[in-house]
C-alpha cells in the first residue's frame, strides 16, 4: 500500500455503513490517486468518511501544496459524483470526493 512505499502516515476517521456501487477498479484508482498525492506532497493524509442515505463523502486532507485531480475528478463524475478542492486551515488542501448512493 502507498504508506509503506512513501513512508507517509494515513489517519482514517468515520465509516461507511454500506458498500458503494460503481466500478471498483476505477474507484480504487480515484482514491489511490488522492492518497498518493497527499502522501507525496504533504507527507501524510487525513481521511474522513461520512455516510448518508444519499451520498458517501471521503475527504482526503494533506499539509502539502497540492493534490492531483484530473483522473480522480473524471472518475468521480463518471459515477455521478464530484471531487472538490478546498483550502485547509493551517495550510494544505482537502479533496472532498462525493459519490451518490
Amino acid at each position: 500500500m502507498t504508506p509503506r512505499r512513501t513512508g507517509g502516515r494515513v489517519r482514517l476517521s468515520g465509516f461507511v455503513a454500506r458498500p458503494c456501487h460503481g466500478r471498483p477498479l476505477a474507484l480504487n484508482r480515484c482514491i489511490g490517486n488522492l492518497l498518493d498525492n497527499a502522501l507525496r506532497y504533504g507527507g501524510r493524509a487525513d481521511i474522513q468518511a461520512k455516510d448518508s442515505d444519499e451520498v458517501i463523502t471521503l475527504s482526503v486532507a494533506d499539509r502539502g501544496t497540492g493534490l492531483g485531480l484530473g483522473i480522480a475528478r473524471n472518475i468521480a463524475r463518471a459515477h455521478g459524483g464530484d471531487l472538490v478542492l478546498k483550502n485547509r486551515d493551517g495550510g494544505g488542501l482537502v479533496a472532498e470526493l462525493s459519490l451518490p448512493r
